[in-house]
């Protein structure tokens, strides 16, 4: 065997070489080889993967553990045999004696041991010498494996109602035992299309504040190296009533598993509410006017106007006035005069500020006929 110094890391193969020549005049001498992992305690190592080519080799155990290979050389028999070593997979999480390593800094020293014992056939009897040992140095260097996100639901659709709520999971696992992942999430963003599935509308800064409010981890921090998060998503209605009937939120959200050593999975969650309407509420109005007879020749019209402010939760809507903003008589008797109404601003982008201007009319000789402190009413 050649003495040198190797390095592992976790999970790595490394190929070993190494020949045995067994050299004697007698027929009767055979050779065994033993090929084991010897810890950083001497003692002999588990759970390493080790095998030999071109030898039919048996496993030589401790303790129900593999802890390395032996087999049988003929006389004058060269021994070419190709040593394959693999560090295990869990070498992050426990040492040769069952010590747990914490920190992905940590290196171990270990050595493959090669030992020979000649074999003296004297008729039945085997003679056995002393072994000649021989090994090689190699250091195995812990390494970080990063959680994997295995499962989930990713996934939620939500209706703008009195209360809104959606739920999922995240399914995780770490192959370092004694990694205790935690989540995390943050939001990426949110996009809204209007009804007609093709228009965009922007969202405001408190809009998006609202929306980024409603998502949580319920359980962040887990007691094991696998396991479940959840995910959770609520709002109530009025914190996302500037959605329109039939608009479309889509908010993004990425959840991540972090282990603390550096490794990270993450999955983005799609939540998509769509909006209801809400009804436009007006906020104060001028509904009522009195008008006089003139005084001088009953020449064109006499004219009196009013507001009508109203507001709409839902940002997207954009309203109309019906019969064309011509005002309908709902007198008792037919109307002298006309009303007319005129929407000035709307509360759309914004949900406020909306403006209805109502303008009423009446030909001046068509009130001629009252007399002195009569009156008509007149309803639109």
């Amino acid at each position: 065997i050649v003495p040198s110094e190797y390095e592992l890391s976790e999970d790595e193969l490394q190929d070993l070489y190494f020949g045995v020549t067994a050299f004697s005049p007698d027929v009767r001498e055979s050779v065994e080889v033993q090929v084991r992992i010897i810890g950083p305690d001497g003692q002999p190592a588990p759970n390493f993967m080790i095998y030999a080519s071109d030898v039919a080799y048996s496993e030589i155990t401790l303790a129900d553990k593999i802890v390395g290979i032996e087999y049988l050389l003929k006389p004058n028999q060269f021994d070419p045999t190709y040593i394959s070593v693999t560090a295990p997979v869990d070498f992050y999480n426990a040492d040769a004696t069952g010590n747990f390593i914490k920190s992905g800094d940590i290196t171990q020293k270990y050595s493959i041991q090669v030992s020979t014992t000649s074999i003296y056939q004297d008729g039945t009897t085997a003679i056995k010498s002393l072994a000649v040992i021989e090994n090689t140095a190699f250091v195995v260097r812990a390494v970080n494996d990063a959680p994997i996100i295995t499962s989930g639901t990713f996934t939620g659709s939500l209706d703008e109602s009195s209360t809104l709520l959606a739920t999922g999971t995240v399914a995780f696992s770490d192959v370092d035992l004694l990694d205790r992942p935690t989540a995390k999430f943050e939001f990426i963003g949110a996009s809204g299309i209007q009804s007609d599935g093709l228009s965009p509308f922007s969202l405001t800064a408190s809009q998006l504040a609202d929306i980024t409010a409603g998502f949580s981890l319920p359980t962040s921090t887990s007691t094991s190296n696998q396991g479940n998060f959840s995910w959770q998503y609520a709002r109530s209605s009025s914190q996302l009533d500037f959605l329109g009937r039939g608009d479309q939120l889509t908010a993004l959200f990425r959840v991540s598993v972090d282990d603390g050593f550096g490794g990270i999975d993450a999955q983005i969650v799609t939540l998509t509410i769509t909006g209801t309407n809400d009804n436009p509420v007006i906020t104060s109005e001028t509904l009522t006017d009195e008008l006089s007879e003139l005084t001088t020749a009953a020449i064109g019209n006499i004219v009196s106007t009013g507001d009508i402010n109203f507001t709409d939760l839902d940002f997207t809507d954009v309203h109309a006035l019906t019969n064309n903003g011509n005002g309908i008589d709902v007198s008792s008797e037919s109307a002298l005069g006309s009303l007319k109404a005129t929407l000035l601003s709307d509360t759309t982008g914004t949900g406020i500020g909306g403006k209805v201007q109502w303008t009423y009319t009446v030909p001046a000789s068509a009130v001629e006929y009252l007399a002195t402190g009569e009156t008509k009413e007149e309803q639109f």
